[in-house]
């Protein structure tokens, strides 16, 4: 063992060095483990540790920088620190590499924990671990998995594989192929999932939230994406239906979607709100061949509830709970009255194909028409109703366009051409009494004169005698 000023000194053991302490004017370099391992020239406080083998020596080749162990490991630039591991590189101040191999921080304050050939360029970046990741953004982060890269500032992604998180404090919690662009996005996981709009969520299989504030899940499908079409939405694409209801695993999907619980009285199931009392609280119906002003709605505001049709703007029904005459309009001018009388709409203007009508005819078919009473099915034998079937009165009149029912106007057309066909009888009758009252009275006054001439013809004969 020996040394002059700023020479090297050699701690040996056995004749093989074991630790060179390498003296300089600031702080001493201390270079443990292989005999080649080294700190370049000019610099000061290193330290490494140990480790390192031949072709593969550890090297500190910036002031303060550590290697604890490993080989072929190399703190290129500022006061970094390589744990131990292979071929890792470490530049930049305040840098640390746990360990791994060919894993690389070129910026300052990063970390990689381990892993293979992870790559921390951003600012207080961190690599947990995983291999081929990139945390390229300002204080991004990545946990694990393979092939991810984290470019956005304050960007995450906790695990998978190939991930990309470019948004400005994006997340990616996990999944495949996933990308999380936009600022403040969010990927929970799944597979091929795009969260590029501001604040936007993405989850499942080939969600794409593109619109800022929206919230797309996807199910299984691979086709078609679900997508957001504007900003604030809430898409579910749900091909085995979407249930809502706290019996959690007890109940199966009965429609796309499907609401239940055991609701307290006059809570309702569904609610829309409306918060503008002048406009419609609306529920819209339309398929996937409708245009932009072929669908229905249902719609209610304070004093009305419409049912309303786009394809002619009209509204085919009116419920009015509040006004005085109707309860009930038709857009063909049939009404329900306050009080429960229903109205027929029967305004001439829109009729057409008028034909005269043989009331004594009818008053015939309606005599020969079977008349019974009889209960619906549907209801107890004790609810009777009387009148023909809908076969009977079609096959007489003709009238309708099913010999299945039978409309109200055409019962009661037909029972008014019934009385006018009577009418035309009892006039006949009254006519044909008329006729024989004025004879009987001409034969009454024709026998009361001979009864006069007999009497003068007798009161003659008695005063001849």
């Amino acid at each position: 063992m020996g040394t002059t000023d700023n020479q090297p000194l050699d701690l040996r053991v056995n004749n093989v060095r074991a630790l060179r302490i390498e003296l300089n004017a600031q702080s001493p370099n201390l270079v443990g483990g292989y005999r080649e391992n080294s700190a370049s020239a000019g610099v000061a406080g290193a330290t490494i540790a140990g480790g390192g083998r031949s072709g593969q020596i550890n090297r500190v080749a910036s002031s303060y920088g550590t290697i604890g162990g490993g080989m072929d490991n190399e703190v290129t630039s500022g006061i970094a620190t390589i744990s131990g591991g292979e071929r890792n590189s470490a530049g930049w101040n305040w840098s640390t590499i746990g360990g791994g191999c060919y894993n690389r921080i070129t910026s300052y304050s990063a970390t990689i924990a381990g892993g293979i050939q992870n790559k921390a360029t951003g600012p207080q970046s961190t690599i947990a671990g995983g291999q081929y990741n990139q945390a390229g953004g300002q204080t991004s982060t990545i946990g694990g998995g393979r092939i991810h890269k984290a470019s956005g500032h304050y960007s995450t992604i906790a695990g998978g594989d190939t991930n990309t998180a470019s948004g400005h404090t994006s997340t990616i919690c996990g999944g495949w192929d996933n990308t999380a662009s936009g600022t403040l996005a969010t990927v929970a996981g799944g597979a091929e999932n795009i969260a590029a709009g501001r604040y936007s969520f993405a989850a499942g299989h080939m969600a794409e939230a593109s619109h800022e504030g929206t919230f797309v899940w996807g199910d299984s499908f691979s086709w078609p994406s679900a997508k957001s079409t504007g900003p604030n939405q809430f898409i579910v694409r749900a091909g085995g239906g979407m249930i809502v209801t706290p019996l959690s695993g007890r109940l199966k999907p009965a429609a796309q979607l499907h609401i239940a619980f055991d609701s307290d009285i006059g809570r309702p199931h569904l609610f829309l709100q409306e918060t503008q009392n002048s406009d419609f609280a609306r529920l819209r119906l339309a398929t996937t061949a409708s245009s932009a002003t072929q669908f229905w709605d249902v719609a209610a505001r304070p004093g009305a509830f419409n049912i309303y049709y786009h394809g002619d703007r009209q509204n085919i029904m009116q419920l009015f709970p509040d006004d005085a005459t109707n309860l009930l309009t038709m857009r063909n001018g049939a009404r329900l009255t306050n009080g429960g009388a229903w109205t027929n709409g029967s305004d001439r203007a829109t009729k057409s194909n008028f034909a005269a009508v043989d009331s004594r005819r009818v008053l015939e078919q309606v005599a020969a028409l079977p008349i019974q009473t009889w209960n619906y099915r549907s209801e107890p034998e004790t609810a009777r109703h009387m009148g023909p079937t809908a076969q009977d009165f079609h096959a007489a009149f003709a009238l309708g366009d099913s010999d299945k029912s039978i409309t109200t106007v055409d019962a009661d057309g037909v029972a008014l051409a019934a009385v006018q066909g009577l009418h035309q009888r009892l006039q006949e009758k009254d006519a044909q009494i008329a006729g024989l009252m004025e004879h009987n009275a001409a034969l009454e006054e024709r026998l009361a004169a001979l009864e006069t001439a007999v009497k003068a013809m007798a009161q003659q004969q008695a005063a001849a005698k």
